[in-house]
C-alpha cells in the first residue's frame, strides 16, 4: 500500500482518522502506532518483524534513558541515538547503492593486468 493508492485514501486513512477522533485522547498514540504497524506490515511483513518492531522498542528505551539523563550526557546520548538510527537507515536503504559503487570501483581497479606468480 502506498500513500497515493485508493485503498489507502478511501479505506485505511478514513478508518485511522475516525478511530483517532472516536476513541479517548489517551488512546491516540496507540491508534497511530497500530496504524503505522499495519501500514508498513502491508508492504513488507518481514521488515516489520525484523526491523521496525525492534527499532521502535530500542528507540522507546533510549527515549526513557534520554528523559532521565542530564547535561552533557543527555546531549551525547541524543547524538548517539541519532547516529544509530542513521546507521540503520543507511544499512537497509542504501546498502545496495553503496555495494554497487564499491563493486564498480573494485572492478575498475582489477581491470589492470594481473599475473599471479605460480
Amino acid at each position: 500500500m502506498v500513500f497515493s493508492s485508493l485503498p489507502f485514501i478511501c479505506v485505511f486513512l478514513p478508518m485511522v482518522v475516525g478511530l483517532y477522533f472516536a476513541l479517548p485522547k489517551a488512546a491516540n498514540n496507540l491508534v497511530l502506532v497500530v496504524a503505522s504497524y499495519a501500514f508498513y506490515g502491508w508492504g513488507d511483513p518481514v521488515a516489520l518483524l525484523l526491523l521496525l518492531m525492534p527499532s521502535v522498542a530500542v528507540n522507546f528505551q533510549f527515549g526513557r534513558f534520554i528523559d532521565r539523563a542530564k547535561g552533557a550526557f543527555r546531549h551525547n546520548l541524543i547524538a548517539t541515538v541519532i547516529a544509530l538510527n542513521l546507521l540503520v537507515l543507511i544499512v537497509f536503504k542504501y546498502s545496495d547503492f553503496i555495494l554497487a559503487n564499491v563493486n564498480f570501483l573494485l572492478d575498475k581497479v582489477s581491470a589492470f593486468p594481473f599475473s599471479p606468480s605460480t
